[in-house]
């Protein structure tokens, strides 16, 4: 009872209590309300200053897309660049191939007069036998007028040239335009060059597939799909880390063009800021038509495909606007992972990727679902991976990448990164096609052997060392092997240009004379007995330029013998050669070197005695400013004047010597070059603006048994042919010799100046300083041979009499009394290789009866392989 009380008169008060507080006025009312005034204040405050910061970083990346939009970082790609394309009067092209060569650049070609979007290079109209080309503003550089008109003599692929263009503005006729550079690679790999498409250029049929697939509500948004990220933030969620992003097509476009690959939250809170400032600066289709272009689909072989117009002819070998719905599907579904859905590794997903894109088409109503199931019955079939395009350059692109690493910049890890590289298209393409029609030809004569034959072509402009064109082997796909930089052979008769180099730059007139007559050599305690190519001998005296004209080996070796050997590797390794070492088989090319080497050591004579060292990255631009830009590097090993006489003494070898082959094949033009065989074939030859070397062997080192004349020569010819043919500025009438050379004739059997009773003459050019004495061995009343007169054929020289003059002796005489010069300042040697040269010393060792000489120890060569001393020919750098 008592217990119940107690209970009676705690409820009794809490009733109470709660009566009080009814009967209390607005406690209820005014406090819930200062509780939720308060609490929407805070809400209002975070909200406003979320705002704030949303703006001001709004703000800021609106900034950024704008500078980005005034640096033309959209009209330009990340990537690596050709060389800027020259369009010459009188070049060999069509109409048809410099269309395409204009799409490459960036080029749009217009329709119904509707004038191309800001983002593309320019315009163009092609009107019977012209081309209306209009270039904007962000494209123009150098000499490339705003509007110019280009005049064909004809539209057929094969003998179609240029006759004149017009600058249409300044109303004058030009000579040559450069167009914009295209790009060559892309992230890192090369690429099929792309082929620019405005937006009419996209079908309906592939604008819906897209779109379904990637991006359902891209005409409506501003930049930003609400619905796909929060459906990307849930599955994220679901799996514990990022696995769907929820981009726009605005979006990637931002992440491709203006940012880093990484994955995270603040990367994306970026992307989406800057796509919905984008959308405020561009409409739709040129939004659409920017990722279009660039978007990556895949591989072909090596090769990267970038942007829809280029998969549809590289899967399908069509034109955009002649796409099925169902090759539209595929090519959509490849954006999300070209490699996983690649239709050529992995056919079956390819094909399930596609029915998945017309299944997103049927559901937005862009096609029917009979539409959607007879798309899906057609089978998959796409082409066969075609060779990569004539002007692909994939080994240059490794050579450049290597360049890049030199220089501490990475492309992959590098954003808004253009490099400008100095890979000329049009030689690349001749490149390509002259190694590829001669490979074909070789593999004929080598078809019941287990391995072909490869070949390496590199080209470079002498004057600047820029690399022209690079052909590192017959097929990338198969060997990424640059045998141009990394293959080291034995250049064989190549090298004898360098000894005649030694011994012009130590004192040895060109006209010296030389036994070609079987000699011994002693070097040390061992006897070097060279022969030449085939074991034939004159057994008559003939002149150090008449010895290289025929490639002579023992005019060679005892050449270098007399200059001394250890000077003539000293003159190698100026040139930019590997240091060979110290062997009389040295002079004979026994030793290794590149192609690279090679080119870069006859850079020498076709820039008057100045070496330049091959490059292949021209600038480099970060986020639209030039931060680096690389020249040529020149270093002077001897004076101009003996490099022309070596030029001049190289076009004798081709007039007439064993380059001879050049002159059979067509080419007519100013040529010098050298051929050498060892266990491989080579050919190294220039015109007054181009240089080339061209090798071909077996990556295993056999003998390939075929001459310089007989394997390279063709591959060099055929390209020089088609190089001038489409750079006509490349062409010259004659190589231009220095001052104080002249021309005058000699009685190449003494090597002395010719007089009117010398049975023979020959006309050349020679230093002023180093013109020999009058022939004293014919006299008056000699008998004298039918056609006493004999004149080299000099190129694009005319036929000059000399002016006789007594010459007083300048010192002891060597055979054939042509005396000895002293080097002078004009020779340009560097101090510690200008030699006093001791007039006793000039002889070769040769061994005679009476002779008896202590042995002395002679070093192994670096390259692990001695030269073999013996009475026969060596097995490697004897021939032609």
């Amino acid at each position: 009872m008592r217990r119940r009380r107690l209970e009676k008169q705690v409820e009794g008060k809490i009733e109470e209590k709660i009566e009080r507080l009814r009967v209390t006025p607005g406690f209820t009312h005014i406090h819930l309300r200062h509780i939720l005034t308060g609490v929407a204040a805070v809400l209002i405050l975070l909200t406003t200053v979320s705002a704030f910061k949303l703006h001001n970083a709004y703000a800021r990346y609106a900034t950024i897309v704008d500078g980005r939009l005034d640096q033309q970082m959209l009209q330009r790609h990340t990537g690596i660049y050709a060389a800027p394309r020259r369009v010459s009067v009188e070049q060999q092209i069509s109409q048809d191939e410099l269309r395409e060569r204009l799409l490459r650049a960036g080029y749009q070609q217009e329709r119904q007069e509707k004038p191309a979007d800001q983002f593309s290079s320019g315009s163009f109209i092609v009107a019977g036998d012209t081309v209306r080309l209009s270039t904007n503003e962000s494209a123009r550089s150098g000499n490339l007028p705003e509007a110019v008109k280009i005049k064909f003599s004809g539209k057929a692929k094969s003998g179609a040239r240029i006759v004149n263009i017009e600058d249409v503005g300044a109303g004058k006729d030009i000579e040559s335009i450069t167009l914009p550079p295209e790009l060559i690679a892309m992230d890192g790999g090369g690429m099929y060059p792309i082929s620019f498409a405005g937006f009419e250029d996209f079908p309906p049929v592939v604008v819906k597939a897209l779109i379904a697939i990637e991006d359902r509500h891209f005409f409506s948004h501003s930049g930003v799909d609400g619905k796909a990220i929060c459906r990307a933030m849930w599955e994220n969620w679901r799996h514990g880390g990022i696995r769907e992003g929820g981009s726009t097509i605005t979006q990637q476009l931002i992440k491709t063009s203006f940012l880093t690959p990484e994955r995270t939250y603040e990367r994306k809170f970026q992307e989406a800021m800057m796509a919905m400032a984008l959308e405020q600066r561009l409409s739709k289709e040129e939004i659409f038509t920017l990722y279009a272009n660039r978007v990556y689909l895949g591989q072909s072989g090596t090769t990267a495909v970038y942007g829809f117009k280029q998969a549809a002819r590289v899967f399908f070998d069509k034109d955009l606007s002649e796409l099925s719905l169902a090759e539209s599907a595929l090519i959509a579904g490849l954006v999300q992972a070209p490699n996983r859905y690649s239709p050529y590794m992995h056919a079956d997903a390819a094909t399930a990727r596609r029915n998945t894109v017309l299944d997103a088409m049927a559901e937005t109503d862009e096609i029917s679902a009979e539409e959607a199931e007879a798309a899906k019955s057609e089978e998959l079939a796409v082409v066969p991976p075609a060779k990569p395009d004539e002007s692909v350059a994939q080994h240059f692109i490794d050579y450049a990448k290597r360049e890049l690493s030199g220089q501490g910049v990475n492309e992959r890890d590098t954003p808004d990164l253009n490099v400008q590289t100095t890979l000329d298209l049009d030689l690349q393409r001749a490149a390509n096609i002259a190694v590829k029609n001669h490979l074909a030809k070789l593999d004929r004569a080598f078809s019941k052997r287990a391995n072909l034959p490869e070949a390496a072509l590199i080209a470079i402009d002498p004057h600047t060392g820029e690399i022209l064109a690079m052909v590192g082997g017959r097929d990338y796909a198969q060997s990424q092997l640059n045998r141009v930089t990394d293959a080291r052979r034995q250049p064989g008769s190549v090298f004898k240009p360098i000894v005649y180099a030694a011994a012009l730059t130590h004192g040895i007139s060109a006209e010296t004379t030389f036994n070609d007559a079987p000699q011994e050599f002693v070097f040390g305690h061992e006897i070097y007995h060279p022969e030449n190519y085939g074991g034939r001998f004159s057994n008559r005296t003939v002149t150090l330029r008449e010895g290289i004209i025929r490639s002579l080996n023992v005019v060679a070796v005892d050449a270098a013998m007399r200059v001394g050997l250890p000077k003539v590797a000293e003159i190698a390794e100026r040139m930019g050669l590997p240091r060979p070492e110290a062997y009389p088989s040295m002079a004979l090319g026994a030793f290794e070197a590149t192609p690279f080497e090679i080119a870069q050591a006859y850079s020498t004579f076709a820039n008057n005695g100045a070496r330049v060292t091959p490059f292949a990255v021209k600038a480099i631009t970060r986020d639209g400013m030039n931060n680096r830009k690389n020249a040529k590097v020149e270093t002077k090993v001897f004076g101009a004047r003996s490099a022309y006489t070596i030029t001049e003494t190289l076009a004798d070898v081709v007039n007439r010597g064993t380059a001879a082959r050049v002159r059979g094949l067509g080419y007519r033009g100013p040529a010098a070059g050298k051929t050498g065989s060892s266990r491989d074939a080579w050919f190294v030859g220039y015109t007054p603006k181009l240089l080339a070397v061209v090798w071909v062997g077996f990556d295993d080192h056999r003998d390939v048994g075929m001459t310089g004349a007989e394997a390279a020569v063709p591959i060099w010819t055929d390209f020089i042919k088609r190089a001038l043919a489409l750079r006509p500025d490349l062409r010259a009438e004659k190589f231009t010799p220095p001052s104080g050379t002249e021309q005058v004739e000699i009685d190449p059997e003494t090597g002395m100046l010719a007089t009117e009773d010398c049975p023979s003459r020959k006309l050349v050019v020679m230093d002023v300083a180093k013109t020999p004495l009058f022939c004293s061995k014919h006299q008056p009343g000699q008998v004298r041979p039918a056609g006493r007169k004999s004149y080299s054929v000099l190129a694009n020289s005319e036929r000059q009499r000399s002016v006789r003059r007594a010459r007083p002796a300048r010192g002891p005489t060597r055979a054939g009394n042509i005396p000895l010069q002293p080097l002078s300042d004009e020779d340009g040697l560097a101090p510690e290789l200008r030699p006093v040269i001791n007039r006793e010393e000039g002889e070769p060792l040769r061994k005679k009866a009476d002779e008896t000489r202590p042995p002395v120890a002679s070093p192994a060569p670096s390259t692990g392989q001695k030269p073999e001393i013996r009475k026969e020919a060596p097995p490697g750098p004897n021939r032609q």
